[in-house]
C-alpha cells in the first residue's frame, strides 16, 4: 500500500465521524431543520423535522427528492425560487411566516468556503411573541 492510499484510508473515517457529530448536534436542536441544495433537492432533515413531517403530519420521506414534491402550491414554488435568487446575491437569513403550529419559519442561506451559495435550510422556532 502506498503512502497516498494510507492517507486516504485514515482521512475517510475522520470525515465520517465528523458527519456523525454534526448530525448529533443538529438532532439536539429542539426545532426543525431541513436543508435543500441549490437544485432544490432535500439533502438533510434533523430528527425533529423527520418526526414532525413523518409522524405528526404523515408525509412521505422526501430526502433525496425535490422540495417541490412537498410544497405543491405554485406560490410556494415561486417563494422558494425567489429566496434562492436572493441568497445567491448574498442576502441574509429571511423570516417567512408564523405557522399554524405557532412556529416562526426562517430560511437561512448556506455557503461554501468561498462564499458561494450551495443551498438553504429552513428552520422553525417556537413563536414566543404575541
Amino acid at each position: 500500500m502506498n503512502e497516498q492510499n494510507q492517507k486516504e484510508e485514515v482521512k475517510t473515517p475522520e470525515i465520517s465521524e465528523n458527519e456523525k457529530l454534526y448530525s448529533h448536534i443538529l438532532d439536539s436542536m429542539p426545532f426543525q431543520i431541513v436543508f435543500i441544495d441549490k437544485d432544490f433537492i432535500v439533502r438533510y432533515m434533523n430528527r425533529e423535522a423527520m418526526y414532525q413531517n413523518f409522524q405528526v403530519l404523515g408525509y412521505k420521506d422526501i430526502r433525496g427528492k425535490s422540495i417541490f414534491d412537498c410544497h405543491k402550491n405554485p406560490k410556494s414554488h415561486e417563494r422558494i425560487r425567489q429566496l434562492a435568487k436572493e441568497f445567491e446575491q448574498n442576502a441574509p437569513e429571511k423570516f417567512s411566516s408564523v405557522t399554524d403550529r405557532n412556529e416562526r419559519l426562517y430560511f437561512v442561506p448556506v455557503r461554501d468556503e468561498n462564499g458561494e451559495y450551495i443551498g438553504m435550510y429552513e428552520r422553525t422556532e417556537l413563536n414566543l411573541q404575541r
